[in-house]
């Protein structure tokens, strides 16, 4: 059988965007209280969550769930495109989603 779509409003607001050129990169334990979506333009960047692992190339984009810490490494030149966004809504919809990301 064919389920009904599920519907829900969410409301997204930027919080910020930068772009960041950086000789070295070496973030380590940090959090945000916002999703972070962050595009690498130049440059190859080791990341991690918790036990998840890996390395984001120019053309990757690269997902972070609000208040749960991650580590970026770059021994190198590089270049990101970065924004931090709220997003509102149903709290079972971005329990979910910060679960799986």
């Amino acid at each position: 059988s064919i389920l009904p779509p599920v519907t829900h409003e969410i409301r997204a607001e930027v919080r910020r965007t930068e772009t960041a050129r950086y000789s070295r990169l070496d973030i380590r334990d940090d959090r945000h209280p916002f999703w972070i979506v962050s595009e690498v333009v130049e440059g190859r960047v080791a990341v991690s969550c918790g036990e998840w692992s890996d390395v984001a190339s120019p053309g990757d984009a690269m997902v972070l769930a609000p208040g749960i810490p991650f580590s970026e490494r770059n021994d190198g030149p590089g270049l990101h495109r970065w924004g931090l966004f709220s997003l509102t809504g149903p709290d079972d919809l971005f329990a979910g989603l910060s679960a799986i990301v």
